[in-house]
């Protein structure tokens, strides 16, 4: 392989659809997972490498740097969108754990790829990209979810750090999604309130992640940045 995409947390949703969309592209995908899904297993067969990680250990992070490194010489792009995504916890005691895991998944685990792999990064010609995957809440935090969005705001601010230290060779930017696609745990008056809140006042789907993915790469003058893809709700 030459000029991969690498994206972690392929088995569903945002992930599994970059997956699928870079493949219809034309792009060889190293496509990242914790567990495997039926989803996922179908782009086996395709330009895909798929390649289990734990992204709360270090020592998983250095196995898949390894592997890796036999299957492509180079990487054009690689996007961080693994996540763990839950309430904090009454408990205090289970709240140390959901931060240790959140942090190491969110900010940890980009921060050793991203130096890890940049070696594959500068390798060939023409732009290289790193996109952070982040969220709305972010920026504007949701009080149930303050271990979630504040590792997310940590990774916000890796994004700045990363895009001085690895300029001029590589761009460095992130995505905020607002409500892409609900999920099943959200009710129908959950929906309704939070796109009462989007001033577009729908969900955006998966593609609209992609489309701000394809456009951060295609400019070759945008870095250190986050493109809000939230219908506005960061300003409802």
């Amino acid at each position: 392989m030459e000029n991969a995409i690498f994206i972690t947390g392929c088995t569903r949703r945002i992930g599994l659809h970059l997956t699928k969309r870079f493949l219809d592209e034309g792009y060889d995908v190293i496509a990242h997972y914790r567990k495997m899904t039926p989803e996922l297993e179908v782009y086996k067969n395709r330009n895909t490498v798929v390649i289990r990680a734990d992204l709360t250990s270090p020592k998983d992070i250095d196995s898949m740097v390894d592997q890796l490194q036999r299957y492509t010489r180079s990487l054009r792009a690689i996007i961080h969108n693994a996540s763990f995504y839950e309430k904090t916890s009454d408990d205090l005691s289970e709240a140390i754990k959901q931060y240790q895991t959140f942090f190491n998944v969110h900010m940890l685990a980009p921060f050793l790829i991203n130096h890890k792999f940049y070696p594959l990064l500068t390798r060939g010609e023409g732009p290289r990209d790193i996109i952070h995957i982040t969220d709305t809440n972010a920026q504007n935090p949701d009080k149930r979810f303050c271990i979630y969005s504040s590792t997310k705001a940590g990774l916000e601010n890796l994004t700045k750090s990363f895009a001085k230290n690895f300029a001029p060779q590589v761009k460095v930017n992130s995505i905020a999604p607002g409500p892409i696609v609900f999920s099943k745990r959200e009710s129908e008056e959950q929906r309704k309130a939070i796109l009462a809140k989007t001033l577009l006042k729908k969900e955006g789907g998966m593609e609209s992640v992609f489309q701000a993915v394809k456009g951060i790469m295609n400019n070759d003058f945008i870095t250190g940045t986050c493109v809000c893809v939230d219908g506005g709700r960061s300003l409802g």
